[in-house]
């Protein structure tokens, strides 16, 4: 616990019924120069999700980047396919 009264954030774990953990976030909050504790704790999840959407529209731009200009100069129809999946990864128009 600080002079501010705020402890440092410690991340948890918590097992859910439906068998994945959700992670929480807390920090300690002193109410007062000699009063009880407060756990705040905030869920991450979102957090989780808003970082792998960022993740997947910065791989989308680099491929973009990366393959702009075979795309300008395809005459044939192209397809991306990724290696480890199989799974078609874009369809670009050509030409």
């Amino acid at each position: 616990m600080t002079a501010t009264g705020l402890g440092r954030r410690r991340e948890v774990n918590h097992p859910s019924g439906l068998g994945d953990a959700v992670p929480v976030s807390y920090t300690a909050i002193r109410l007062g120069a000699e009063g009880p504790l407060l756990a705040v704790g905030r869920d991450l999840r979102s957090v989780d999700a808003q970082r792998d959407t960022e993740q997947a529209y910065w791989k989308a731009r680099q491929a973009d980047s990366r393959y702009h200009p075979l795309f300008q100069v395809a005459t044939d129809a192209m397809l991306l396919v990724d290696g480890q999946t199989g799974r078609i990864v874009d369809a670009p128009h050509c030409g």
